[in-house]
């Protein structure tokens, strides 16, 4: 199943965005691949946002793995990718990070900034703005320094084990 997965899966786009479902308009895309690429060159890691027509029936969890991996998101010596994915058709979304991103965007952290800056977004119709917004929240944590990024990953642990969930949300609903 996984060598049809790949067959499937679109390929690597030459900017950091890929915009397969045409959710995003123009002028935001071309401001995201500005921002993005300008990131991207300053701090040596990728970060990827993806839009998809469709996951080809696999869940969102198996489809971001094997995309990120397939793209070689991060490079294979320092991993230090992140991929955005978003299949508006199964409503599904993601975040996939590289291991060499993990003490800075952990799954937890990654599952809050879906389900407070995201998903509220993308259900009203706005995916250009739950894009945005995630991107946004997403450098901003990148962006701190490596103990005000573990302090920030831990305080929303705390936060989510207080919470009824449980658990960690890597990949929502939209």
């Amino acid at each position: 199943m996984a060598g049809a997965a790949h067959a499937a899966m679109p390929a690597r786009p030459n900017g950091p965005v890929l915009d397969q479902a045409n959710i995003i308009p123009d002028d935001q895309e071309a401001a995201l691949t500005q921002r993005l690429s300008a990131y991207n060159a300053q701090t040596g890691r990728a970060i990827v946002v993806a839009t998809v027509g469709s996951l080809d029936e696999q869940d969102v969890d198996t489809y971001a793995n094997e995309l990120f991996r397939a793209w070689g998101v991060g490079g294979q010596k320092t991993d230090q990718g992140l991929l955005f994915l978003i299949a508006p058709n199964e409503r599904k979304v993601r975040i996939e990070v590289g291991y060499g991103l993990e003490e800075f965007m952990p799954d937890v952290l990654a599952g809050r900034i879906l389900a407070n800056e995201v998903t509220p977004r993308f259900k009203q119709g706005d995916y250009a703005g739950g894009i945005t917004a995630g991107v946004e929240q997403i450098l901003t944590q990148l962006n701190r320094n490596p103990a005000d990024a573990k302090a920030v990953a831990e305080a929303a642990a705390a936060a989510n084990k207080g919470e009824k969930s449980g658990g960690s949300v890597i990949a929502s609903a939209i």
